[in-house]
Formats: C-alpha cells, structure tokens, sequence
C-alpha cells in the first residue's frame, strides 16, 4: 500500500503541478509564500488597453500599496475613482497568451 502511495505522489510530481495546486487549496484568494505577484494599474475604467504594470511586489497586499501609491503619483488619482487595477498572483508563461496567472484578486 506504502509502495502505492509513492507512485502516486511521484506520478503527481511529474505530471502535474504540485505547487500550483497546493497554492490552490491553502491560498485560493491571495498569494503562496513561493508565488510571485504583478501589479496592473488601469488609469481608465472604460480603456483597459492603457495600463502601467510592476513585476515582483512581493504579495497582494504590497500589490494594492503599489497600486494605490502609483495611481497617486502618476495620475492624481489617490483613491481610484476613475481607474482600476489588479494583481496577478503566480504567472505562468504561455505560448500565445504572454502570462497567464493562477488567480487574479483587487
């Protein structure tokens, strides 16, 4: 039975993701502690092509500090009320798409 369980975890190691669905079941709103997280930052609500990005903040709350002080900075707009953002938590390169994340959260 031992010799089973052992399989399965290495089959598990080897064909799927093991720290994405770990990160799945503890972190599901927010950021693992091996997880990197992206800032966005929309100056307009109705243009979302039009952002300002930062890589690596270190979690979700530093992504929303980020955010709000950048949204100050750059566009007078301390408290969002025109713009939005998100942050990216655990990217993952993808062949057409650029990054693909494993959850996006405010």
């Amino acid at each position: 039975m031992g010799f089973l369980l052992v399989i399965g975890v290495a089959l598990w190691f080897w064909l799927g993701d093991p720290a994405k669905t770990v990160a799945n079941w503890f972190w599901t709103e927010s950021s693992a502690p091996w997880e990197q997280v992206d800032a966005y930052l929309y100056p307009s609500r109705s243009d979302l092509t039009v952002f300002k990005s930062f890589d690596d903040v270190g979690s979700v709350e530093a992504c929303r500090s980020v955010v709000y002080n950048a949204a100050s900075a750059f566009y007078k707009d301390p408290r969002l009320l025109n713009g939005d953002y998100e942050c990216g938590v655990g990217p993952q390169a993808h062949p057409v798409f650029g990054k693909v994340y494993r959850v996006t959260v405010k």
